[in-house]
């Protein structure tokens, strides 16, 4: 101990290593914050939207993307809007005469997320989010734009995680007034799976947003820290990516194990009629949203979203075969019967509509079509995307449907 505080009192002792521990971490708070500035300056962003959670309460949605969040590794940004959108157009811009513009609504399949980091979905695919280069709209934007070269061509990917139906059709109502050429919606699966007669599906979407972990201890204790410190923000993020590379780069021994797996075979569960009811409801809510859009005589597409329950198994091969047969030791009878249940309604209801569309060919495909219950791999965004295009162009039913 230097001579001029060996003789110091422990109280002084602890004063001082304190007063030094605070200014190390002062000055280290002080160096991420300069060093944030620098990286999000131009995005118009910052530490308050960084360090909280993507999603934000929404007065009309109930949650939204939050507005000028950059991603961890800037591929893209969440503009004004909420609309996930190529890094640093943080601003909805004004339409002009040339300009064509395509809106994309629905969950987390059109957002572009890829397999769920729950569980071990990631562990057996090694696919995390897509890029907009490799979602859905990346790739309709892409092809409208080789299509329509006297176009400027622009597709705004305003889809949300988890939300509904209903949430997807007051997302419309409040985009509405920027006069999308199309409106390209896709939903299905984040319905309530159980219905009972008098519930209110908004105050039902209301307890989910209450419940979700970013609201609740721990994840909202850090949220605050993180809000308020560059340091803790960062190293927060790049222990997450870190422990997703890992987890990423580790998983040949689950992958295996699923692959491998004796598969039990889908069981359901018909004597549930508040399934009945669930399956209804969504109907009923897509025929609503089908009028809205039609008496605003908006041109539009609505997709009911495949599901991994109804795939064809004699389609699956290697990676595939190992997320259905994590799936299947997971899965739940009321699930399997409200999506088993839906396509039977929706096929009778819609096998010759000219704007609503089942998915059944991303069940029937030969490629590998499911990351996990309900995302895609980007062979079938593009594909998609490629049926979607065509449509708009040649209004070609067919391509849809097969």
């Amino acid at each position: 101990m230097n001579k001029s505080t060996k003789n110091w009192s422990t109280k002084k002792l602890l004063v001082y290593n304190l007063l030094v521990l605070f200014i190390f971490f002062f000055t280290l708070e002080i160096s991420f914050r300069v060093y944030n500035y620098l990286q999000w300056d131009s995005y118009e962003t910052y530490l308050s939207i960084q360090g909280s959670p993507r999603l934000i309460s929404d007065s009309t949605l109930i949650w939204n993307n939050r507005p000028f969040y950059l991603e961890f590794y800037k591929e893209s940004q969440y503009n004004e809007l909420g609309m996930r959108m190529p890094a640093g157009e943080a601003l909805m811009p004004k339409k002009a005469k040339d300009d064509f513009w395509v809106f994309t609504l629905g969950g987390s399949a059109m957002a572009g997320m890829g397999s769920n980091i729950n569980g071990e979905w990631l562990d057996i695919t090694n696919v995390f989010n897509h890029p907009i280069s490799s979602s859905i709209d990346g790739y309709l934007e892409l092809y409208l734009k080789d299509k329509m070269p006297d176009k400027n061509v622009k597709v705004f990917n305003a889809a949300i995680s988890s939300t509904s139906i209903v949430q997807s059709m007051r997302n419309y109502e409040r985009l509405k007034k920027y006069n999308p050429d199309w409106i390209i919606t896709l939903d299905g699966v984040n319905e309530p799976r159980t219905f009972k007669s008098g519930q209110s599906i908004n105050q039902q979407l209301i307890i989910d947003w209450e419940n979700d972990p970013s609201n609740n201890f721990p994840i909202s204790f850090y949220t605050y820290l993180t809000r308020k410190s560059a340091f803790l923000n960062t190293v927060k993020k790049y222990i997450f990516f870190l422990r997703l590379k890992w987890r990423r780069n580790k998983n040949d021994e689950i992958q295996q194990k699923w692959i491998n797996w004796d598969r039990t075979e889908l069981v359901y569960d018909s004597s549930d009629k508040y399934i009945s009811n669930a399956v209804d409801t969504f109907l009923f809510n897509l025929e609503s949203f089908r009028k809205i859009l039609s008496d605003d005589k908006q041109k539009h597409l609505i997709f009911i979203q495949p599901h991994l329950s109804l795939r064809d198994t004699n389609k699956l091969k290697n990676i595939e075969k190992g997320v259905y047969n994590y799936y299947t030791s997971l899965s739940d009878s009321g699930t399997n019967q409200y999506y088993k249940l839906l396509y039977r309604n929706a096929d009778e209801k819609y096998a010759d509509d000219s704007s609503i569309f089942l998915m059944n060919w991303v069940h029937e495909s030969d490629n590998w079509a499911f990351v996990d219950y309900c995302h895609f791999t980007k062979e079938i965004n593009s594909a998609f995307a490629e049926k979607i295009g065509h449509y708009m162009l040649y209004k070609d039913v067919v391509d849809l449907e097969d």
